[in-house]
């Protein structure tokens, strides 16, 4: 009875250890690739978290884009308003140079090799109106008998013209620096500096163009 015990005992034992061997082989390989299920589960893991991120991403993306459609509507329905009641409301109608408006000299070498331009938009009645968009600047080598030639073309998105805005005393304008390369103008004594600037929520675009004497 006693050594039927222990064999019972002992069978129960070795098919105990029989299934342990048989768990540990499955858990060592899974699918054949040699890999096993704790990694898998790490590389889903890994998969799931950058389909969460691209979905975070996505889904602040669609909010920003509905914010920015909320204020066009509301600005549209703004100017609707304004008609209704007779009050004109500004518009961008064009573009002007402040008052320094022109080539500088950056190095202090005696040499102009940078453009800076003191920029005003305005509205149908000339007055100041700060507006958010793009603004691109050409500068264009003026030479005797010889060939327009675009020296500098810069533009300027409409986050980095946002940041250009500048209130003090010569009054508010936008500072738009555009680099002359060194050697490239020569002896040329003049240039014609372009500035085009498109409102960003209307589309509409206003240019100013002027020529500037440069020191060399």
């Amino acid at each position: 009875m006693r050594c039927e015990k222990l064999y019972r005992t002992s069978t129960r034992a070795a098919a105990l250890a029989v299934v342990g061997l048989v768990w540990v082989g499955c858990t060592a390989r899974v699918g054949g690739d040699g890999r096993s299920l704790s990694q898998h589960n790490d590389e889903l893991r890994r998969a799931n978290a950058e389909l969460r991120t691209q979905l975070d991403q996505t889904q602040a993306q669609i909010k920003l884009l509905e914010g920015e459609l909320a204020s066009h509507r509301q600005r549209t329905a703004a100017a609707g308003a304004a008609m209704q009641e007779g009050v004109v409301v500004p518009t961008l109608s064009g573009l002007a140079f402040a008052r320094y408006s022109g080539p500088v000299d950056t190095d202090g070498d005696g040499a102009d090799d940078a453009v800076r331009l003191y920029l005003r938009p305005l509205d149908q009645r000339g007055r100041m109106l700060v507006v958010a968009g793009e603004a691109n600047v050409q500068v264009v080598e003026l030479r005797a008998q010889a060939v327009p030639r675009v020296v500098a073309d810069r533009t300027f998105g409409a986050r980095e013209f946002a940041g250009t805005y500048r209130s003090g005393l010569t009054g508010d304008h936008f500072t738009l620096d555009v680099a002359m390369p060194a050697g490239d103008l020569g002896e040329a004594a003049q240039v014609t500096v372009r500035a085009t600037l498109t409102q960003a929520d209307t589309g509409v675009s206003v240019s100013e163009q002027a020529a500037f004497a440069v020191a060399r």
